[in-house]
């Protein structure tokens, strides 16, 4: 069957809709639903060669796995009781991998209560030494602002009285850029609110009722690039290689910053210089 081409008489507004018009619209319809197209077929697409379509598979011109903009973060724990962490990926990262002696490890599940908005949580537990998990994730967002300071990457440490580090998240993008509500802008009070840091056992408690402090670690001036390209070297993540930086440094106070108070951030989180 072939296209049936319509003259400029059967077209006419005065023209009658006769039977044989309706036969020839009928007769187009049907050869365009019959007409398959299939790879190395020639033909056109806005301009382009429906040629270069493989034999079904993705268009030439598709993203390909090196072009997809992705990033990657981590999370870690040396407690040997059941932690909640929350990772930067959200529901736009895909699943995380682990490394270390871990006591237990769970992506779908938490213990207790992490807070009322949704977030993409893993329960931790070390049986010896440190445990880690690192997700890769689809990036969109960049850069952020804390306050009136643009923040390139994100470091958080749960740190205990003696300075120990007992869990700690590290980043591009903060624990709410894609857990919590999408809907709120990007560096919104609502959107911080919402997943303040990343240790959700401390989303509804107060993280010194625990002896514990939550830190997010100014890095603004750090290198950490070139932090991440060495640490890389010896088959590490940035986590795994943090002597250098300073738990306890000293504090930058949420108004030097322009950060108005945001329950759960202002009043848990200390901001800290990394050295």
């Amino acid at each position: 069957m072939s296209f049936v081409a319509l003259t400029p008489a059967e077209t006419d507004a005065d023209s009658p809709l006769n039977e044989p018009l309706f036969t020839k619209i009928r007769n187009n319809f049907d050869a365009l639903e019959s007409a398959g197209v299939t790879g190395g077929d020639a033909h056109d697409h806005d301009g382009g060669d429906g040629a270069q379509i493989p034999q079904g598979g993705i268009a030439a011109n598709a993203i390909g796995q090196g072009q997809l903009k992705t990033a990657s973060g981590a999370i870690s724990t040396s407690s040997t009781s059941q932690v909640n962490l929350i990772l930067p990926g959200g529901q736009y990262g895909f699943y995380p991998q682990t490394k270390g002696n871990f006591g237990l490890a769970g992506v779908i599940f938490a213990v207790g209560n992490i807070g009322a908005s949704y977030v993409t949580n893993i329960t931790l537990e070390a049986a010896t030494g440190t445990v880690y998990a690192q997700q890769r994730y689809s990036q969109a967002s960049p850069p952020y602002k804390v306050g009136n300071k643009k923040w390139g990457h994100f470091l958080y440490i749960l740190v205990n009285a003696q300075g120990d580090i007992v869990a700690s998240y590290e980043a591009e993008d903060p624990p709410y850029a894609y857990n919590g509500s999408p809907h709120n802008k990007k560096d919104s009070i609502e959107r911080i609110q919402a997943v303040p840091h990343p240790f959700a056992d401390y989303h509804d408690k107060d993280p010194a009722i625990d002896g514990l402090e939550i830190v997010l670690v100014d890095l603004t001036a750090h290198n950490t690039k070139k932090w991440k390209e060495d640490s890389a070297k010896q088959g590490k993540g940035i986590l795994e290689n943090m002597g250098h930086i300073n738990k306890k440094g000293s504090i930058i106070t949420p108004q030097e910053l322009g950060i108005v108070d945001i329950q759960g951030f202002t009043d848990r989180v200390k901001i800290r210089k990394a050295i």
